[in-house]
């Protein structure tokens, strides 16, 4: 039986310190207005993007907090709170939110509940990303 692999806390910092600046450049947070249930497979063609009136992207540039180490093997950095805001009423609902940049969509989740994108209801959601020992195995 062969031994267990170990990544050092050096290598787990080292790893979300690249991925966050990665995530620093060129990417943005959009919404999608389809009931999509995410996986790792769906390519960018399968969110369809939102388009409430006042609508737009949100540029992750300058967006994300530092990395800190959660636990020895564990390391979390997020970006602050983005808010979308609609400026007039719609019957369009938000199912969850996406990150894209050059490699297409790279990051995604479904909200735990549809929102009705129309003024007066906001929505605003913040980008978790957890670099953990066993996702480099």
């Amino acid at each position: 039986m062969p031994g267990e692999i170990v990544a050092s806390n050096a290598l787990l910092k080292n790893r979300s310190e690249i991925v966050r600046t990665y995530f620093d450049s060129a990417h943005s947070l959009r919404l999608y207005a389809n009931d999509l249930h995410p996986l790792p497979k769906d390519a960018s063609a399968a969110f369809v993007e939102a388009s409430f009136p006042g609508y737009a992207r949100i540029s992750m540039a300058g967006k994300w907090k530092p990395v800190l180490k959660l636990e020895d093997g564990s390391y979390h950095f997020s970006s602050l709170d983005c808010t979308f805001t609609p400026t007039g009423p719609s019957n369009e609902y938000a199912y969850g939110w996406y990150l894209f940049g050059p490699l297409g969509t790279v990051l995604s989740c479904r909200l735990p509940f549809p929102a009705l994108m129309t003024i007066g209801s906001p929505l605003t959601v913040r980008a978790d990303v957890i670099t953990w020992a066993a996702s480099i195995l």
